[in-house]
């Protein structure tokens, strides 16, 4: 169980997060972190605990300051929660553990959730416990800060998520909790106002699987005025139970097209409104070719709108790539699946240039069959039609959304790729794509050029051949081109999703690690690349992306990674975006790791990340999959603005203070203020400027005339960081 909850713990009017992560040791232990707000919309990394989940916050002791109630494990291996505490906070961000645990496993059945309410209304939030007991109890808050368990709990079947609403309107906090995961069903029970409950009512669901915080919602989806219920499936369904007069529900209604995880992810402007959108395909397992693919449409924001058609593709789907297919301007969907089952390897569907596709066409079988998780469009034989390309060969383009027979890459036929990876772009600067691969899964990670002769075919003798200083552990290996350095020329970034390394205590030996690794080769041009520069990572490896997130000329890597083998690093088992910078001569910074919530976690995919700048200002920001959807990493290029003007309003010819604040978001190498200054303006009038100084410049001026004035700040950047420009200010200056 993983969760997250909100409020301001410091007292600044800013609100933290208090998140349960996974920590590391030998059981599948979680633990407590405090993220403090800095005021931009960052956050840094607080107090940390292990071996507690955080259940929400409340001021038990009123004393002000927030407080955290948090479910401690033990027992059982370490595994499950055996008691319930509070830590009470001092108003700073820290938080103490003071008086007793209090038992929440109700004989031998351990505690999955717990809610806050006040359901003695008494002034006190108390405590419900959501377990396996069939009882519903109640921790009522005493004066003191201390709990007494409720009298006479109410029957419930079990309890695997829990939340509180007052579902019948008769002023009395309600509670609904799904029963245990296999039972498919909810239970709600109204309150009494005393810490009582009446006897359940049960209602129906698509496999009801919501575990611990999170796992059932309430809020009122149809706008009638009753709360309603929404639950997460074991099907991939998303149940929701309308809200009826007197605190009865409606059948439930099934949404969501049941997949079992998405596995692939690409980036197009799918219904031409100049801002990318995101397609997402989504697998079954089933291998009857019934995966499907979505298209999450983006807004101006970087925000998505809500999912759509779910087109089926008929395939078993493992690969997404989309292009114009058969020249008509609008962006076409090609997915790969296994074919080893009869399944077809292939399928088209045709966009409508509106974000809507036609039925998925299924390709001729002489197609190349699919080798590996993935699969490119590209032109390889410069006839101006995308090629089919993957680990078998080439299908050329025939224009019209259809593909030729299968090409093998070499003149000799020969299975010379296996299980490697690929990528395509021209090494040696002839307008010819060429071929670079990284092999895997197991053993030496080597990468190799094949120079290719416009028409399809690659030299077999490689133009360059070099391997890494790590070794994959049987598993994914991933390949990417991008100019690193500062001569312009094509490089590869090659990366191991776990890697085992040279043992230093036994020469010629390698030993395991439990985190993946990358290297970049810059290109000389010629058709060779450098020598590698090589970066371990906090964890393993779940594909990276290439592009400029600095702003600087040069590409960068964005090297998603989480524990995903079983074994928990250092750093917990959370994702990780580890961001490396180009220093331009082929070296990297050192990676700067940002939180990516869950995602990649659970994704069988080459393809988890897409690059695009989702909000349209001008730096790429990074999509990225999870178990069943896509969340987006907005890029600031580094940088925050926010400005502040004091006094206002104003009377004309009065002072008035601006103060601009430059925060670094992503953070990248050196200072923000070296070099640095921030100029103000009125509308497009420039004030003036003034030097940054520990992030912070000020001006004062007292030019504005009667009227309402619109002031922004512009951070002017250095080499280090992209100029920005804060929001307006409005200053309303009288006579």
């Amino acid at each position: 169980m993983q969760s997250v909850y909100a409020g301001d713990f410091t007292g600044d009017g800013h609100i933290d997060l208090a998140v349960g992560v996974f920590t590391p040791g030998t059981t599948n232990s979680e633990g407590l972190a405090i993220f403090l707000n800095n005021g931009n919309g960052t956050f840094h990394l607080g107090e940390q605990k292990a071996s507690v989940l955080p259940f929400g916050t409340a001021d038990f002791n009123r004393d002000g300051k927030l407080d955290l109630a948090v479910g401690n494990y033990g027992g059982f291996g370490g595994e499950f929660l055996q008691s319930l505490s509070i830590l009470y906070g001092a108003g700073d961000g820290s938080f103490t553990r003071s008086g007793p645990a209090y038992p929440i496993t109700f004989g031998s059945f351990p505690t999955v959730d717990v809610t806050i309410a006040d359901f003695n209304e008494d002034g006190y939030p108390d405590l419900a416990v959501a377990n396996y007991s069939n009882l519903l109890n109640i921790l009522l808050t005493q004066p003191d800060g201390s709990f007494k368990l409720a009298p006479s709990p109410a029957a419930t079947d079990g309890g695997a998520s829990i939340i509180t609403g007052d579902f019948n309107h008769d002023g009395h906090v309600d509670v609904a909790l799904v029963a245990t995961e296999e039972e498919s069903q909810i239970d709600v029970l109204f309150g009494r106002g005393d810490g009582t409950f009446e006897y359940r009512t049960i209602y129906g669901t698509d496999g009801a699987w919501g575990f611990g915080p999170g796992g059932l919602s309430t809020a009122d989806l149809n706008r009638d005025g009753f709360l309603d219920l929404v639950s997460v499936n074991q099907t991939g369904t998303v149940s929701v139970l309308y809200g009826k007069a007197g605190g009865t529900f409606n059948a439930e209604v099934s949404t969501g097209p049941g997949w079992m995880g998405s596995d692939a992810t690409v980036a197009a402007d799918f219904n031409n409104d100049g801002i990318p959108d995101v397609a997402v395909l989504y697998s079954t397992n089933d291998f009857k070719g019934n995966s499907t693919v979505s298209v999450y449409q983006a807004t101006s924001s970087g925000h998505f709108k809500p999912l759509g058609v779910h087109y089926t593709t008929g395939t078993t789907g493992q690969a997404l790539a989309a292009g114009d297919l058969n020249g008509d301007g609008k962006i076409d969907l090609l997915v790969g699946g296994d074919n080893s089952n009869g399944v077809p390897a292939f399928s088209v569907l045709l966009g409508n240039g509106n974000g809507t596709f036609q039925t998925a066409r299924i390709l001729s079988s002489q197609v190349c069959g699919m080798r590996g998780l993935e699969v490119l469009l590209a032109d390889v034989d410069n006839d101006h039609n995308l090629d089919l390309v993957n680990g078998n060969g080439v299908s050329f383009g025939n224009g019209d959304g259809t593909f030729g027979a299968c090409v093998p890459f070499f003149p000799s036929g020969q299975d010379y790729f296996g299980e490697n990876r690929l990528a395509l772009g021209d090494f040696n600067n002839d307008g010819k794509l060429d071929l670079a691969f990284v092999s895997g899964p197991s053993g030496n990670v080597s990468v190799e050029i094949h120079l290719g002769d416009g028409t399809g075919k690659f030299n077999p003798t490689p133009s360059y051949f070099a391997s890494v200083p790590y070794q994959s552990d049987n598993l994914n290996t991933f390949v990417s081109v991008g100019h690193f350095t500062r001569n312009g020329q094509l490089g590869v970034v090659v990366g191991a999703q776990s890697v085992t390394i040279p043992d230093p205590g036994k020469p010629g030996a390698f030993q395991d690690e439990d985190f993946g690794a990358l290297s970049v080769f810059g290109g000389n041009g010629d058709g060779t690349l450098s020598e590698p520069v090589s970066a371990y990572l906090p964890q393993d490896l779940l594909g990276f992306a290439v592009a400029d997130f600095n702003g600087d000329g040069l590409d960068d890597v964005a090297a998603l990674n989480s524990a995903t083998s079983g074994v928990f690093s250092p750093n917990g088992s959370h994702s990780y975006l580890s961001l490396f910078t180009s220093n331009g001569d082929g070296s990297l910074q050192p990676e700067v790791n940002f939180g990516a919530g869950e995602m990649g976690q659970f994704v069988n995919s080459l393809k988890s990340m897409s690059v695009a700048d989702y909000n349209r200002d001008g730096a790429p920001d990074i999509a990225g999959l999870n178990l069943a959807g896509v969340g987006v990493l907005l890029n600031s290029r580094g940088v925050g603005v926010s400005l502040s003007a004091s006094p206002n309003p104003v009377a004309a010819g009065q002072k008035v203070t601006l103060r601009a604040t430059v925060s670094a978001g992503f953070a990248f190498s050196g200072s923000l203020s070296e070099g640095a200054e921030v100029t103000f303006f009125d509308g497009s009038t420039k004030l003036g400027s003034a030097d940054l100084f520990s992030g912070v410049a000020t001006l004062t001026v007292s030019s504005l005339s009667a009227g309402t004035h619109t002031l922004t700040a512009t951070y002017l950047g250095n080499s280090g960081y992209e100029s920005r420009r804060s929001g307006p200010v409005k200053e309303v200056v009288s006579q």
